[in-house]
């Protein structure tokens, strides 16, 4: 078990979590989770935050999941929110963060998941 909070090594946190589908985007979810880290001195990525509102209106999925994957990997761990089983571009997240071997706990309980 690698212990991520209180640990230096780690500084910077990839929120994972369902977009699609959610009320607001699950735009507050989101927002929640990253004050939480912050109060825990992470620097956070908020994927919400990795697009203007234009592109927002003009981008797919693949175009956002593209971008954010790639912010993904510039971050020490991943955070996943509630239900992001249930996401297919957290699953992918997830999967993605687990073959390279990236550290991925739980946003609520702050328990590494694999």
């Amino acid at each position: 078990m690698i212990e991520i909070i209180g640990s230096k090594k780690y500084k910077k946190v990839y929120l994972s979590g369902p977009i699609t589908g959610k009320p607001n985007l699950n735009i507050d979810e989101f927002q929640k989770y990253e004050d939480k880290f912050k109060e825990l001195n992470f620097e956070v990525v908020n994927p919400h935050k990795l697009h203007t509102e234009e592109e927002t209106k003009r981008f797919g999925w693949h175009e956002f999941m593209r971008r954010d994957i790639k912010a993904m990997c510039d971050c020490d761990f991943v955070a996943v929110l509630n239900d992001w089983e249930k996401s297919k571009g957290a699953n992918l997240e997830v999967y993605m963060a687990r073959n390279v071997e990236m550290p991925i706990i739980c946003a609520v309980t702050l328990k590494e998941l694999f």
